[in-house]
């Protein structure tokens, strides 16, 4: 292949549903499920790091692929501003769930199930923005 917009946004979409898909089955265990995965915690706290690794390379991947290549950036269109606004949406409620809806192994399971639902939104959208931008 050669280097392109395109080529960039794959590479990242593919770290970056690799490391949704970790979090998303990590979440649905512990909170869901309630299954201790944190009984070692020495390996999960490498697979923690190993998630953060593999997000950030798929963020900084993408973000060189738009400065690199800005002729080759999708045009302006209707779904580019609903793909915006569900980005930005997805982070002002990220930023309230960490601020306000810590949860605890002690809660009920549908304050679990709340918090879990609104990582699960908010992941889906960066993942669903890097795909749309390589399709």
């Amino acid at each position: 292949m050669k280097p392109s917009f395109k080529t960039t946004a794959l590479i990242a979409a593919i770290g970056m549903s690799i490391a949704v898909g970790f979090s998303v089955a990590v979440r649905f265990m512990c909170n869901i499920l309630d299954i201790d995965l944190y009984v070692h915690p020495i390996r999960m706290h490498g697979l923690w790091r190993l998630h953060d690794c593999i997000w950030w390379a798929s963020a900084i991947i993408f973000f060189w692929g738009m400065f690199r290549y800005p002729d080759q950036l999708p045009k302006p269109c209707k779904w580019g501003k609903v793909v915006c606004y569900a980005v930005l949406a997805s982070v002002a409620v990220l930023f309230v769930s960490r601020s306000f809806l810590i949860v605890s192994y002690s809660d009920p399971l549908w304050l679990k199930g709340i918090k879990y639902a609104l990582h699960l939104m908010a992941q889906c959208c960066y993942l669903g923005a890097m795909w749309w931008c390589y399709a």
